[in-house]
């Protein structure tokens, strides 16, 4: 417990700092959530170009810690105002707090998500022990895959400290948000009592409530798929709004760009960036500016996916713009690819079969292995956006421009995610919004009650009990083992029974599973098996790993 608090608390310190310093040289309008986002975009670009030269740690940790204690003094304004809450914060805070508890418990768990255990921890060891190592998917493929938050994991992990990784990016993220939401929420409560606009929002907070099995594991579809859902929450907020200008969407646009270096899957989102930036066209001079802002959080990223796998996005084997020695071969990288599609069409031994299949082969196959809930909100996010489009058509009441676009963004979402692959939790954020978009359509009345706080707050009581039932079983498990886990967090839950095989490579050994392909917390280097071509670049592994040339 002690553990996740400090990791969390740092990590709200950096966003708050960063966030704000930021903004407020930029002059930005941005709002509490948005400076703490901006602050981790900030924090884990920083930790990124870093991660090229030096080894993340709690020497780089503490030196960034520094920085920021010194950047206080231009923000004491800020963090003074801060601490004066009018009563209507002090009620979103009151009414945010028992849901952050409840995450707070659920993430003292141990990982459950199985990627977590394949590579997810074994790419942050590599990243708290080395600067990026050349052509470390040669080791496994899926060190290539590099999401952006990993370095960012590593950061925070406070391993020296507590003797293991600490990972409270997820949980602090949950967090924010919650306070986002909730703060909207309440907004919308008071200016309009219940309404279509009202459970549009609440919608999406459930959604972000059921992703509470993804809180105690490093895994990046947590902000994939919440990142997303505040970006398009946001628009919509802003659209409510009569004079507005790029200023209002710089953090939005900052941080659409931002979520596509923790997951490929986001890439519709710039589709929003490009729908706003020609809507302020006009505003030339501040877009040029923008520019080179957007390439600094990427370039740290695509420098990283070379020096891991030689391919500037890994696995996308159309971009084979290198030659490097360390460069993975192109068939592991068609191979690699396949797989990723291949097992979200078919998550079953015949993913390989599924990945070669033309679309009007494996939508059926895929279709029938959906459940009713599934093929219902699949159906809806299909449908719902061409109702909206036609309805606009023939009613006069008119949506606007940024709520359009929003619908437009989250169906290419839908589409995109059908065709590259079709794993749920890869489109989820896109496929919520395009299923529930009709509730923008509902015209938003004031309907205000005699008690709205307290008709508020049984409505937040509500939602509370519904996160507390479907994570009851992480809640009950932390709670059954609370003296333990008052420290640290429940270890991943590597098997009593699994063994690994030393393999002397170069004069170092490399270890591997036995009748497994999770490498779990073992030491690195791990894999989970060892290619017999694979061989050093150099002396030790921090110089990389080749293949051998025939």
């Amino acid at each position: 417990m002690l553990a996740l608090l400090l990791s969390s608390l740092l990590s709200l310190f950096m966003f708050f700092v960063f966030g704000t310093f930021v903004t407020k040289v930029a002059k930005l309008p941005a709002n509490f959530t948005e400076k703490l986002l901006m602050g981790l975009v900030i924090a884990n670009t920083v930790a990124s170009v870093l991660s090229l030269f030096l080894a993340i740690n709690g020497t780089v940790l503490l030196g960034l810690l520094v920085l920021c204690l010194l950047l206080i003094f231009f923000i004491w304004q800020e963090l003074t105002a801060l601490l004066t809450l009018s009563a209507d914060k002090k009620n979103v805070l009151l009414l945010s707090l028992p849901f952050i508890a409840i995450a707070y418990i659920i993430s003292l768990n141990a990982p459950a998500n199985y990627d977590t255990g394949l590579y997810h921890i074994q790419s942050i060891e590599w990243i708290e022990a080395y600067p990026v190592v050349p052509g470390l998917a040669n080791l496994h493929g899926r060190f290539g895959f590099d999401p952006n938050i990993f370095t960012f994991f590593a950061l925070t992990s406070l391993s020296g400290l507590f003797k293991q990784a600490i990972f409270s990016v997820n949980f602090t993220v949950f967090s924010v948000l919650t306070g986002y939401f909730i703060s909207a929420l309440y907004s919308l409560y008071k200016a309009k009592g219940f309404s279509g606009l009202l459970v549009f929002f609440l919608l999406v907070f459930l959604t972000m409530i059921f992703l509470y099995d993804n809180l105690s594991s490093p895994t990046p579809d947590f902000l994939s798929i919440t990142i997303p859902l505040f970006i398009l929450s946001r628009v919509i907020q802003l659209a409510e709004r009569k004079e507005l200008s790029l200023n209002h969407f710089i953090p939005i646009i900052i941080l659409s760009v931002y979520i596509l270096t923790t997951k490929m899957a986001t890439i519709p989102a710039l589709l929003l960036v490009v729908c706003l930036c020609y809507k302020y066209k006009a505003e030339t001079k501040k877009l040029l500016v923008l520019v080179p802002v957007l390439a600094l959080i990427v370039l740290p990223w695509l420098i990283r996916n070379v020096i891991l796998s030689g391919w500037l996005i890994y696995p996308f084997p159309s971009l084979n713009l290198f030659s490097f020695d360390w460069q993975v071969p192109v068939a592991k990288v068609i191979a690699e690819k396949a797989a990723v599609t291949g097992w979200a069409r078919s998550p079953n031994a015949g993913y390989v079969a599924a990945a070669k299949m033309d679309f009007a082969t494996w939508f059926p196959l895929w279709c029938r292995q959906l459940t009713l809930q599934g093929k219902l909100l699949f159906s809806a996010a299909l449908c719902c956006p061409i109702f909206i489009f036609i309805s606009q058509l023939f009613r006069k009441n008119n949506i606007g421009f940024l709520k359009n676009i929003v619908v437009i963004t989250s169906f290419a979402g839908v589409v995109f995610w059908l065709f590259l692959a079709p794993e749920f939790r890869f489109g989820q954020a896109f496929i919520v919004f395009s299923a529930i978009s009709p509730l923008l359509l509902i015209p938003c009345k004031t309907v205000v009650g005699k008690k709205p706080l307290s008709l508020f707050a049984l409505l937040m009581l509500g939602f509370l009990f519904i996160q507390l039932f479907t994570g009851k079983n992480y809640v009950l498990n932390a709670a059954y083992q609370i003296k333990k886990l008052a420290i640290r967090p429940q270890l991943i839950q590597t098997p009593a029974n699994l063994t690994f095989k030393a393999y002397l490579i170069n004069g170092t050994v490399i270890y591997a599973p036995v009748k497994s392909d999770k490498c779990y917390c073992h030491i690195i280097p791990c894999a989970a098996h060892i290619d017999s071509t694979i061989t050093l670049r150099g002396q030790n592994i921090a110089e990389g790993f080749a293949i051998k040339q025939k």
